[in-house]
């Protein structure tokens, strides 16, 4: 038979092995631990140098892309700016005209000077020219001299826009006279119209309407060239921008000596920036050659891009690697020093440790021999290791539950004995009946008549229901503990079934004289609610049992019904003997009988209500009470119109 060792002989040997093997194997280890930390290292630095890149690149992109932006946000203000500066222009020679001749010259011979005088002037690279319009629409000057002398009054642009009777209306209310319309470009597709900007300007002694206009695209066209010649300032950096176009041709590289982005590349840059508007080229690849990072231009449909060539990166990390090398050799020599002194230590603190394990143990074990006899908790701060704390806390954690246990069992007990005597005691009683009846049929059958034979038939019918109800509740009660009641919810209107369970309760015939009342908002007859059926019925005709038994003869029992956002609210009040806020505390307990005594000798189990309130819960429902002594009781129950979520 082997030889039995202590805990504290256990845990001196494991230390002393330990030492000598963390001893033996600590270098072997170390020097594989740091071989892994320089090439972890060695690999950071090459992220880091990456990540580096990263962001200039990054940064150059995004600053060209703001210029770009701000630029093109520009171009209608320029636009705008440039047209009134040149009708201001135009206006002015027209004026100083007319002032100059306007004694000397008929108004047929002034208009002429002043047609002959703008007619000649172009400008933005022979694209701008002057119009002028009388207020009727006819054309006086025009770049195409077909159009001169012909109405433009009904012309109308691509979107129906009668836009010469609108430049006109502008013009003549001396405001700023901008009109953003839709015209064909001289010597293009006489069936495209473009965006085009116009300024005019109402010239009063000719009854004339200067103006002169510009396609938008032209202006950003013009843009889009000064965009880039501010992009040379970037050739021969170090970071390579460019500028792609839709048809994945480069309108700037400014590593032009170099070819920085080769054909073959052009579309696939391209196609990667409409998927993603930013991102780094190629991003799939974990140590790149060259890297690049996109960014796209949605507006012009342009690829904004900067590169960077990777080849410093080698140089950079070969000096990184040369001094991880130099201080791997010196931690190395310092940590077999150091260890040798721990190792020392760590064999003292062992010897110490592994007595002062030895007591924590014989405490314990003395807690739990004394525990198997006696039901007394262990206090951990009597313990000075974590781990015997802990232990201790679990220990008490068992005799508290042995102690809840021996609780429960107790409990389990009283339960089942008051279920014994209160079966026996309500089932007794109509049993007796029973008996009693069928003895008196055996013995007088034929001695009675029609009448009496039906009175006592009626009579053991009686005892039987009540035996069935009290039975039934038991049952109900079972399975609602036991988590065994099914259900089945879907929607339902609560209306028709209040209205049977309330008509066999307040019949005209019945014995206690019963009214039940029904509140205003009842004439809807549309109350849904998700609900099982079944089970309703059940929880509804409690309480009417329960309004109808505690109600004095001839009283009165109100019913309410409320449509609520998340629920159905059922009011049912009656005029009994009420209930004290003690006893309305008691309502839903399990074979609860309180002071309210039935007022025709109904008998009561106890269960009702503890039946309502179980079955509520498990459709989402709620039921509170509202009662005061002498004052009758209403009891409030919200059925919830929506199927509950899973989470609830």
């Amino acid at each position: 038979m082997p030889q039995v060792k202590s805990l504290n002989q256990i845990n001196l040997l494991s230390s002393l092995l330990g030492i000598a093997i963390l001893t033996i194997s600590v270098c072997l280890y170390f020097l594989i631990h740091q071989y892994q930390i320089f090439f972890e290292e060695a690999a950071q630095f090459e992220l880091a140098y990456l990540q580096n890149e990263k962001n200039k690149i990054k940064t150059q992109v995004d600053q060209v892309f703001e210029y770009i932006n701000y630029q093109y946000a520009q171009a209608e203000e320029r636009l705008k700016s440039n047209l009134k500066n040149r009708v201001a222009e135009a206006y002015a020679i027209s004026d100083y005209l007319y002032q100059q001749h306007q004694s000397d010259k008929s108004i047929k011979e002034i208009k002429h000077l002043i047609h002959d005088a703008l007619y000649p002037i172009r400008w933005q690279k022979e694209r701008g020219y002057y119009f002028i319009i009388d207020s009727q629409g006819v054309t006086h000057l025009h770049q195409d001299r077909a159009l001169e002398g012909k109405s433009m009054w009904d012309k109308q642009d691509s979107e129906g826009r009668f836009f010469i009777q609108e430049m006109i209306q502008l013009s003549q209310q001396q405001h700023d006279n901008y009109l953003k319309y839709f015209w064909y470009k001289p010597h293009d597709d006489p069936k495209t119209m473009y965006p085009k900007y116009s300024y005019t300007r109402y010239f009063a002694p000719l009854d004339w309407i200067i103006g002169t206009g510009e396609y938008l695209d032209n202006v950003e066209r013009d843009i889009s060239e000064e965009i880039q010649a501010w992009l040379q300032q970037f050739h021969g950096t170090h970071h390579h921008v460019f500028l792609l176009n839709s048809q994945q041709e480069l309108l700037f590289d400014a590593d032009q000596h170099h070819h920085s982005i080769e054909g073959r590349l052009l579309r696939d840059i391209y196609q990667q920036s409409q998927q993603k508007t930013a991102s780094f080229y190629p991003d799939d690849q974990d140590k790149p050659q060259r890297l690049s990072y996109l960014r796209y231009f949605p507006q012009w449909h342009w690829v904004i891009g900067c590169s960077s060539e990777l080849d410093e990166k080698e140089t950079y990390l070969q000096q990184k690697l040369f001094n991880l090398k130099t201080q791997l050799q010196n931690q190395i020599i310092s940590i077999l020093v150091i260890f040798f002194i721990i190792a020392c230590c760590a064999f003292i603190v062992s010897y110490w440790l592994s007595h002062k394990i030895a007591a924590e143990v014989n405490r314990f074990d003395h807690f739990l021999h004394y525990s198997a006899s006696h039901n007394q908790l262990l206090d951990p701060q009597k313990f000075k290791i974590a781990d015997f704390i802990a232990l201790a806390q679990s220990a008490n954690q068992m005799v508290q539950k042995r102690q809840q246990a021996e609780a429960d069992l107790i409990q389990i007990n009283q339960d089942k004995n008051e279920f014994l005597a209160i079966a026996a005691h309500d089932l007794k009683n109509p049993l007796s009946v029973i008996k009693g009846y069928a003895e008196e049929i055996e013995e007088y059958a034929t001695q009675m008549s029609v009448e009496e034979l039906r009175e006592i038939a009626n009579a053991i019918q009686i005892s039987s229901k009540r035996m069935f109800d009290l039975v039934t509740n038991l049952l109900d009660v079972n399975k609602l503990e036991e988590k065994k009641m099914i259900i089945h919810t879907s929607q339902h209107n609560l209306y028709p079934i209040i209205k049977k369970i309330v008509s066999l309760y307040c019949a005209p015939n019945n014995a206690k004289g019963l009214r039940c009342v029904w509140s205003d908002n009842c004439l809807v007859q549309h109350f849904y609610a998700h609900i099982d059926p079944e089970l309703t019925w059940q929880i509804i005709d409690n309480l009417m049992s329960n309004a109808a038994k505690y109600s004095p003869l001839g009283g009165q029992i109100s019913i309410d019904l409320q449509n609520h956002a998340d629920n159905v609210q059922l009011s049912i009040q009656d005029q009994g003997q009420g209930l004290s806020t003690e006893e309305q505390q008691q309502l839903y307990k399990k074979f609860n009988r309180l002071s309210p005594q039935p007022t025709a000798g109904e008998h009561s189990t106890g269960l009702g209500l503890f039946i309502v309130k179980k079955l509520l819960d498990v459709m989402g429902g709620q039921i509170h009470c509202q009662s005061e002594p002498n004052q009758g009781c209403c009891f409030i129950v919200q059925f919830p119109n929506k199927q509950p979520s899973k989470g609830n």
